[in-house]
């Protein structure tokens, strides 16, 4: 809301009983519905006690969509007069309505669903697209259609998101737009947490029992490892000092007596 003044151009005389009202004339005529929804012009003061005093006005503003219109603003006297001045109303872009997060494998698609109503409780052509800086990974299901009125349960609208590449994270902004209303929606696109799989097992079964365990770790323990090439070259030095004895017990039988 803001309150404004203005002079009127060659105001020459007043009238006791004059009196001025003041009105918005879209120059463009598709605009003319949004405009009157949305703006409201009331005079402070319909009366002027000089010609050269200015006459005051409260403009409010209430946009439920962006645009921009240019205008006019026609002042009009009651006992004959009009003057126009130009106007333009722009109503930028407002913050997102909400945020929706969608996380979809590579090459997969995952969808998310929601419900929403007219702002008041007529049915509206709507109008659904995402705009042109969003990726191209996101789509939204109806494009087109009549939205529900508000109180009833919504019309319900699909959002997908189908990666295509590893990455960072993709986003998008979702419109839904109708000739009075505007949502905004932002949309993240994300992949699920990488998990390393974890094995459960081999095909054979290669651990040890605990009865088994405990007697090698027993052993270990207490008994004192076998060295086996030294026991055979043992044995093979026994057997060896074993047969020259034999020979000499039998060398001395044939001795002459």
């Amino acid at each position: 809301q803001e309150t404004l003044k203005i002079q009127l151009p060659e105001l020459a005389e007043l009238k006791p009983n004059d009196t001025f009202s003041m009105e918005v004339v879209p120059k463009e005529s598709n605009l003319a519905g949004l405009i009157d929804r949305s703006i409201v012009v009331e005079l402070a003061k319909p009366t002027l006690a000089k010609v050269d005093d200015p006459l005051e006005f409260i403009v409010k503003f209430e946009p439920l969509r962006p645009f921009k219109a240019l205008s006019e603003l026609l002042v009009s006297k009651s006992s004959g007069g009009r003057w126009r001045f130009a106007a333009t109303f722009e109503a930028t872009e407002a913050d997102v309505d909400d945020v929706i997060e969608i996380k979809s494998p590579l090459h997969k698609t995952s969808s998310v669903s929601f419900r929403l109503c007219n702002h008041t409780r007529t049915y509206a052509d709507f109008d659904a697209f995402f705009t042109h800086d969003s990726a191209t990974e996101f789509s939204v299901y109806p494009k087109k259609g009549v939205l529900e009125p508000f109180g009833k349960d919504g019309t319900n609208f699909i959002v997908s998101f189908t990666p295509t590449e590893y990455g960072k994270n993709k986003t998008g902004k979702l419109i839904i737009q109708t000739e009075e209303m505007q949502w905004t929606y932002e949309i993240r696109g994300s992949h699920p947490e990488y998990k390393v799989p974890k094995p459960s097992g081999g095909r054979l079964d290669n651990k040890l029992t605990k009865d088994l365990e405990s007697k090698l770790m027993h052993k270990s323990t207490y008994g004192s490892p076998k060295n086996f090439i030294r026991e055979n070259i043992k044995k093979q030095k026994e057997q060896e000092q074993k047969l020259g004895e034999e020979k000499k017990k039998g060398g001395k039988s044939r001795e002459p007596s």
